[in-house]
């Protein structure tokens, strides 16, 4: 007998009966209750839930001390099982967990698999609260649950790592799917206004975007405020199904702050775009600081609205410190600027020799920057900013100009040179960074990946941004190569979960990485590295190293690999999808041959999107290959998986949202498959998707360039 006295919606029951076994602890809350914890998982995976087990006490104290949240019944059980659809779902007190969320051991797991396991398992847990306590009153609200939760285990994870880091991942994550998906034909606000299938909207844009909303408030309000504001909303809601306007309206009045013009991010689609200018006045000692909103028209809506903007910003001086400078009666070193109008101006005073600005610093606003800054600013930027967020989004935002103009000369048949001044910065700078913050510097060496560079591209080619992306690895791997040795040839140490030690990790393996593409004869490093590695992290890396650097030895490693792990399930998840996201278009025809595998399943959702949605969603070079078989193959994945999985199909397909932006051939082939798609006998997920598809896209085909 279950026995819950507080009220909840009937779609977080549940029930689940097999043959598990489990593993129990305990928890102290902080009015000393003591609160029994389980997690149910197959007999086989018993010794790999101590991270998930540790994470969520984590998560119970966090919770406690960040929102005055405590558990609030006596017993807390996880179920995890290798089918589940989805990642985790909250149901109350009994959370049902996919494995891939849950299981966690040196041995088989990396370290963004250790770091999804904690964020997940955070997620789901914040959840009883907002959530399960405080719940949806109909669908249309499911940002109300997911964009407000996904924030606060952000925040979690923020905390239990780098705080930096985890704003760059977050930040990536939004721009590579979320930013795509908003520009795309399957674009929507953040509270829809119908569906047909709430499937799928299960999206990017209602859980990240939804976050960001969030993140913007917190952001204007300051932490203090913004409790105010939760603690006003859970004591106000408790047991209540409510909607966005209730969140907000309950923020606003604990905070005493109006934030009703935040609605308008909930209603309206499109990605803004946030334009900079300044001027300084040296005679008067005053900045001015000009900015400008500008959102999309998106097809299907009305003109779009003025957005409130918080704009997070500093001024440096020549010495690279924050300015000391007077805005709006207080004088202090970062500021928080509202963009409430189309245009504003924003005047500081007291300033005595020409600032460098930091401006968006955290990503304070989901919009797209273009900042009017020198190059030499920038450069100064990616030098002394100490906001390591913004330190890494100059760095992208340099290189991202600089592959597109490699890109560019690669189309007209030129011979690629990258920048050697701006390689040279690089070279410099990123060697003492890596002494003070190895991830940050890791971070910055990982250049923009193809399909970000595609989503930024006026007329996408793959294969001009793949052949200007290695070439500028290559210059780099060059201009670095005794460095990114020496961070190779450092001893490996036992597996540790910590920051630093993620950090190490992350560097040493992005640095093998240039250096096997950029000469083969370094592939006896990665192969070394596969063979003594002591942990997952290095010996997956090391596999993905020598399989997308088209080494010999990667095959031997690849037979070696499945052969050691193949009764992980999980473990051979990583073996299919490093072998689907290698950037060739032979990729494609190796692909057709693991969809024959023997341990290639598609009644398991983990496998397929290791291998078809790594593939479609994480290989833009073979995805989009010229003669089309990139998308004839996931139009016959998904075709197959929708009469045994709608909701993974249907996700599957959402990976053709930039066919109509492709070339007249591309564009060709695309229509072909999404046309012959339409006209099967599809599962109400699939054919919204595909219709939606197919309608944005002839609007955008037809409308004048």
């Amino acid at each position: 007998e279950w026995s819950d006295p507080f009220p909840k919606p009937s779609y977080l029951f549940a029930m689940v009966a097999g043959k598990l076994s489990c593993v129990e602890d305990f928890f102290v809350t902080q009015s000393g209750r003591n609160v029994t914890l389980r997690i149910y998982v197959e007999a086989h995976d018993v010794d790999k839930v101590d991270h998930a087990m540790a994470s969520l006490k984590r998560a119970m104290r966090w919770d406690e001390e960040k929102y005055g949240r405590e558990y609030d019944l006596d017993i807390f059980m996880i179920v995890a099982v290798a089918h589940f659809n989805m990642g985790a779902m909250e149901n109350k007190g009994l959370n049902i967990f996919n494995t891939s969320c849950v299981l966690a051991h040196p041995d088989t797991t990396t370290d963004a698999g250790f770091q999804r396991v904690e964020s997940v398992v955070a997620h789901e847990y914040f959840h009883n609260w907002s959530g399960n306590r405080v719940t949806c009153r109909d669908w249309f609200q499911l940002s109300l649950k997911e964009g407000f939760t996904v924030f606060r285990d952000q925040q979690f994870s923020a905390d239990m790592l780098s705080a930096s880091v985890q704003r760059i991942e977050d930040v990536n994550f939004l721009r590579a799917w979320q930013f795509a998906e908003d520009g795309g034909p399957l674009s929507h606000p953040v509270r829809p206004a119908s569906f047909v299938e709430i499937n799928n909207f299960y999206t990017a844009t209602v859980y990240e975007k939804g976050a960001e909303i969030v993140r913007m408030m917190h952001v204007l309000l300051g932490p203090d405020k913004f409790r105010a504001g939760t603690d006003v909303y859970f004591s106000r809601h408790d047991g209540q199904a409510v909607t966005v306007e209730d969140f907000v309206q309950a923020l606003g009045e604990g905070a005493g702050q109006d934030l009703g013009g935040f609605m308008q991010w909930y209603r309206q689609p499109g990605t803004p775009v946030l334009k900079v200018r300044s001027d300084f006045d040296p005679g008067r000692g005053i900045c001015r600081i000009h900015l400008e909103q500008i959102s999309p028209v998106v097809p299907g809506y009305a003109k779009p609205e003025v957005l409130p903007v918080p704009v997070k910003m500093a001024l440096l001086g020549p010495d690279g410190r924050e300015m000391q400078v007077s805005h709006g009666g207080g004088c202090q070193s970062e500021h928080v600027l509202l963009l409430s109008g189309a245009q504003q101006s924003f005047i500081f005073e007291g300033v005595d020799c020409r600032p460098v600005l930091s401006v968006l610093r955290d990503f304070s606003a989901p919009v797209k920057l273009e900042h009017e800054q020198t190059r030499d600013d920038q450069l100064f930027l990616l030098r002394y900013d100490s906001n390591g967020f913004n330190r890494w989004r100059i760095a992208q935002d340099l290189l991202t100009a600089e592959l597109l103009r490699l890109a560019g000369e690669w189309s007209r048949g030129l011979h690629l040179t990258p920048d050697a001044g701006l390689l040279q910065v690089f070279a410099q700078m990123l060697p003492a960074l890596a002494s003070e913050d190895a991830a940050l510097a890791a971070r910055i060496l990982t250049l923009p990946s193809v399909q970000q560079l595609l989503d930024v591209m006026a007329a996408p080619d793959p294969d001009a941004t793949h052949v200007a992306r290695q070439s500028m690895r290559y210059e780099l791997a060059r201009q670095l190569q005794e460095w990114l040795l020496s961070i190779c040839q450092q001893p490996a140490l036992d597996y540790q979960y910590s920051a630093d030690a993620i950090a190490s990790r992350a560097l040493s393996n992005t640095a093998l990485g240039l250096l096997v593409e950029r000469d083969s004869s370094h592939a006896a490093l990665a192969l070394e590295r596969f063979q003594r590695a002591g942990h997952m992290t290095d010996q997956a890396a090391a596999l993905s190293i020598l399989v997308h650097a088209g080494a010999p030895e990667g095959l031997a490693c690849l037979e070696a690999f499945a052969a050691r792990w193949q009764h992980e399930a999980l473990v051979m998840d990583q073996w299919f999808a490093i072998q689907a996201t290698a950037p060739a278009i032979t990729t494609v025809g190796r692909v057709a041959q693991l969809l024959r595998h023997a341990d290639f399943h598609r009644d398991n959702p983990n496998r397929v999107r290791a291998l078809v949605g790594q593939f479609a969603n994480g290989n833009p070079v073979a995805f989009h290959a010229a003669d089309g078989s990139g998308y004839a193959l996931l139009a016959a994945e998904v075709e197959s998986l929708d009469a045994i999985n709608p909701q993974v199909a249907s996700r599957l397909a959402g990976a053709f949202s930039s066919w109509a932006r492709m070339n007249a051939e591309r564009r060709g082939h695309a229509a072909t498959v999404l046309r012959t798609l339409q006209q099967r006998k599809l599962s109400s997920d699939l054919a919204e998707t595909i219709s939606r598809l197919l309608a944005a896209s002839d609007e955008q085909l037809s409308a004048p360039t």
